[in-house]
């Protein structure tokens, strides 16, 4: 009988000591799940910002920075889910571009990045990527944005654009659906795919998207950086970044292609205009003459006006005039 009623001591202790913030516990809820998302976003920007005083290379520089302070942007958002205050915005580490590139002069050993393409003999597009920025969100979130361009082969048109793609655990779509640069010039969202990953602990969703951008929009982040927010009803205003360096070689590849196939179609289309103009006329001295004579037999009442325009054809296709 004592032994029982220590077992039922035991198990009462061991089931009010059961890990609350496991996922597959019941207790475990949205602030839980929240606060743990939190602290993992938190371990990833210290890695970034130690990774950030170390860095050398201009590319290095941009993407950490931007990675930074996306990082910051979706510590506020999770904080203001929870009830808490976001804090003020946290200052990135002072390591310019400038400073890093004065300190490093000559030794870096890593080049720009470099642009890769995709086609095929069976598409009439050369996509054309620069280098893609990842960042992990909680403990299965993902979110990454690529600068691309497509080049038309039929006339050398370049488009421009941001492909985006996110995977979140939310209670809801988050819904992108607007954007804008930070000179408050709307940019067109064309949604390419959404679905619901799985909802084991809190749902995880995932949502892609293309950000259009002008051409004049993607030439001038070739000397600035590009900044974008994007908006959605089921979510707080999300803003990511693109290094100047990452458009300067997009465009520059892009204008390379793009030459390419202008130049192709300008050569055909020259070359069919000298084919027009060497084709001989029907009305060569030859056809003139005879076409001449055909009037004087239809003039002395020889032939008819019916016969006159029959020959008169022949004589014009070329199939003779006999």
């Amino acid at each position: 009988m004592k032994h029982a009623a220590l077992w039922v001591v035991a198990a009462a202790v061991l089931s009010g000591c059961a890990a609350p913030t496991s996922p597959d516990n019941p207790e475990y809820n949205k602030t839980d799940r929240l606060q743990a998302q939190l602290d993992q976003m938190i371990v990833v920007r210290d890695s970034q910002r130690a990774s950030l005083k170390t860095a050398t290379s201009e590319a290095d520089i941009y993407r950490l920075r931007s990675a930074i302070l996306t990082q910051n942007s979706l510590i506020a958002d999770i904080r203001r889910r929870m009830g808490q205050d976001p804090g003020p915005r946290e200052p990135i580490e002072e390591n310019t571009l400038s400073a890093a590139i004065a300190d490093t002069a000559g030794s870096q050993t890593e080049g720009p990045p470099q642009v890769t393409s995709e086609s095929s003999e069976f598409s009439k597009f050369i996509k054309l990527q620069a280098p893609a920025t990842k960042l992990t969100t909680g403990r299965y979130g993902t979110t990454q944005w690529t600068p691309s361009a497509m080049v038309n082969k039929e006339d050398g048109s370049i488009s421009y654009y941001v492909h985006f793609y996110e995977i979140y655990t939310s209670d809801s779509w988050k819904f992108w659906s607007l954007a804008s640069t930070a000179k408050s010039e709307t940019l067109p969202v064309t949604k390419l795919s959404s679905k619901v990953v799985s909802c084991r602990g809190g749902c995880l969703y995932s949502e892609e998207i293309s950000v259009d951008l002008p051409t004049a929009i993607a030439e001038r982040s070739t000397d600035e950086q590009l900044r974008v927010q994007l908006r959605g009803r089921g979510a707080a205003p999300y803003v990511f970044s693109v290094p100047p360096i990452y458009f300067k070689q997009l465009v520059a590849r892009a204008r390379e292609e793009s030459a390419q196939y202008t130049k192709e179609k300008t050569t055909a289309g020259y070359k069919g205009v000298e084919a027009l103009k060497s084709r001989p006329s029907p009305f060569t001295p030859s056809a003139a003459d005879e076409l001449q004579k055909l009037g004087k037999l239809k003039a002395d009442g020889l032939i008819t006006e019916k016969e006159f325009q029959r020959l008169k054809s022949k004589l014009i296709l070329g199939t003779g005039g006999q």
